[in-house]
């Protein structure tokens, strides 16, 4: 306990007198240099030891009011220095919104007078590929009725026809296989522009949802209902479903 330094009284750089301010640090390294000091002494009183004296209690009260200044004043001079970047990035935010906004709007409006023309190849690709298909199917079933004939005869004749119409039906399944895997693409610019499947979601039960999200990923539901339950008691509930609430004592 002996060993412990009591709380200085320095004055923070803001507070300097004007003729000493042009030789100052900037502020974050100033404020670092402080910040690193009160550190120091909030770990002095850290040291296990309880409170012993009224001395003692007001130094360290002293101190909480230094390090509660301080972090007023750093957050106070961080948003300062901040300020005109975020402003500046405001202001460029702003100028640019109807430009980027309209290019936006106009890539939705063509992209839907597109899909039209989209589909209809589409529809035309399904035909090809269906037709291709069939064929397939056809070349596949004269091949099954050539094994069958080439198994009764012993021509040899017989298995030169059996592998061309191998050959035949594994080309028609390749080609159909292919159509089938094609997607509708119209390019121009060295741009190309085709069409995806994209998932929507409604919520028709809530309570369904919510059940299934309790047995999936029962941390993230936790971590969210943890927030809410604290924005609430910040606004003053006192009492939620499924919560037990108390108040402890701290020193503020």
């Amino acid at each position: 306990m002996a060993g412990r330094k009591m709380a200085t009284a320095e004055v923070p750089p803001e507070e300097a007198p004007e003729e000493l301010k042009s030789n100052d640090p900037p502020p974050l390294e100033a404020w670092t240099l402080r910040v690193d000091d009160l550190f120091g002494e909030a770990e002095n009183w850290c040291d296990g030891e309880p409170i012993a004296t009224e001395a003692q209690a007001e130094e360290l009260t002293k101190l909480i009011g230094m390090l509660e200044e301080a972090a007023k004043e750093t957050e106070a001079c961080r948003a300062a220095e901040k300020k005109p970047h975020w402003d500046a990035g405001k202001a460029v935010d702003a100028a640019w919104k109807p430009v980027t906004e309209k290019c936006a709007k106009a890539l939705r409006v063509a992209k839907k007078a597109m899909l039209p023309w989209l589909e209809a190849l589409q529809a035309e690709q399904r035909r090809k590929a269906e037709e291709a298909r069939r064929e397939a199917d056809e070349a596949a079933a004269r091949l099954r009725e050539q094994h069958e004939a080439a198994r009764r005869s012993s021509d040899l004749a017989d298995e030169d026809v059996t592998e061309t119409l191998e050959a035949e039906a594994k080309e028609a399944a390749k080609a159909a296989a292919k159509l089938e895997k094609e997607k509708p693409v119209v390019r121009g610019g060295g741009k190309a522009v085709t069409m995806r499947d994209v998932w929507l979601v409604n919520i028709t039960d809530r309570k369904e949802l919510l059940r299934h999200y309790m047995a999936t990923k029962p941390d993230d539901l936790t971590s969210w209902l943890y927030e809410q339950a604290r924005k609430d008691i910040r606004a003053g509930a006192r009492h939620l479903p499924g919560c037990s609430i108390w108040s402890e004592t701290q020193a503020v």
